[in-house]
């Protein structure tokens, strides 16, 4: 079968995890998004942050923090 769209792994990480946080009523840790994704934290967090910059995202900073819709 072929692949209908072809995406970059960042861009991959991204759709993924806007998924997932779109299905938590909270805001989600990086740490949590990373191991239920099997994705790695520091690549997924400057993915997470260029959402952030474009406004996709909301980030909360602190050791509860994370991100939201």
């Amino acid at each position: 079968m072929a692949k209908l769209v072809q995406l970059s792994e960042a861009a991959s990480l991204a759709l993924h995890s806007m998924v997932l946080i779109a299905q938590s009523h909270n805001h989600v840790n990086v740490n949590i998004l990373a191991q239920e994704m099997g994705a790695s934290r520091n690549h997924l967090a400057k993915v997470l942050q260029q959402l952030v910059k474009h406004n996709f995202l909301k980030s909360i900073r602190g050791p509860s923090g994370g991100f939201m819709l």
